[in-house]
């Protein structure tokens, strides 16, 4: 892989998933083409920035839809609405004025 990829892609899901970058583990896609091509590429690849620039959006949008899942899984544990959570640094959700 190029340098920093693992680095660079795993910021864009912790930022959208409002988490510490250590939070997020990383493995390495298998050979395949018709599955794991980059965009630009067309292939399975790094360079010339191309994983930013093929991933980023699917990453972020891949990172949102997990984060209402998770608020949607404390809602239904904490039994309040999502709309009535707060994020709590790093470490969870709490009814609003908790």
């Amino acid at each position: 892989m190029g340098q920093g990829v693992y680095t660079s892609l795993s910021m864009l899901l912790a930022e959208e998933l409002e988490v510490k970058l250590d939070q997020i583990e990383v493995e390495h896609a298998p050979p395949n083409d018709a599955l794991y091509a980059n965009p630009f590429l067309h292939l399975q690849a790094t360079g010339l920035s191309a994983s930013i620039r093929g991933f980023w959006l699917p990453l972020r949008r891949a990172g949102a839809a997990a984060r209402l899942m998770l608020i949607a899984a404390a809602a239904g544990r904490l039994e309040s609405r999502p709309g009535g959570l707060h994020r709590q640094r790093w470490s969870g959700f709490a009814p609003v004025g908790r």
